[in-house]
């Protein structure tokens, strides 16, 4: 008999509405809150997601126990006491991207803010496969080592 089912995108498996899947939709949508607006305080994601704060309070906690978000630093010039905030930890995860065409082959490496954090460019494939496939290793071990990374350390790549 299989098990309940998995929510798209979330990696947690439950029916819809149960706590779980709640916690998973609730921590994506700080997330991207995150990444469209940058540094937040815990307030602001309350405001924003229209959660309370000690909900907002514990979703920064998971976020933060998991290394997806990072204390930044904390308002200033405000009346009242500063505020800490929160950014996404751009080192959580990172991508690279290969363009592979007849004129080159461009490696690129970013985190999952979207910066690029390494490039390498390669002069055109040749015409053998295991020519190309050779260059295309090279290139994403070139943005990788560019990058200050390892390989281990893309979670994701995409030829074009």
């Amino acid at each position: 008999m299989a098990g309940p089912p998995s929510t798209p995108g979330t990696g947690t498996s439950g029916t819809p509405g149960t706590p779980s899947v709640l916690r998973a939709m609730n921590d994506r949508a700080a997330l991207d809150l995150l990444l469209e607006h940058g540094p937040l305080s815990r307030t602001r994601i309350g405001k924003l997601t229209g959660l309370s704060k000690p909900t907002a309070s514990q979703l920064l906690v998971r976020l933060e126990t998991a290394g997806l978000v990072v204390a930044t630093g904390t308002t200033e010039g405000r009346p009242g006491p500063n505020a800490q905030l929160y950014a996404v930890n751009p080192r959580a995860a990172h991508v690279a991207g290969l363009d592979v065409t007849p004129h080159r082959i461009r490696a690129a490496v970013a985190d999952i803010t979207g910066e690029s954090a390494g490039e390498f460019e390669l002069p055109p494939p040749g015409r053998r496969a295991d020519s190309v496939v050779h260059q295309v290793t090279e290139a994403l071990d070139g943005a990788v080592k560019a990058a200050g990374l390892v390989r281990s350390d893309v979670r994701r790549v995409v030829i074009g």
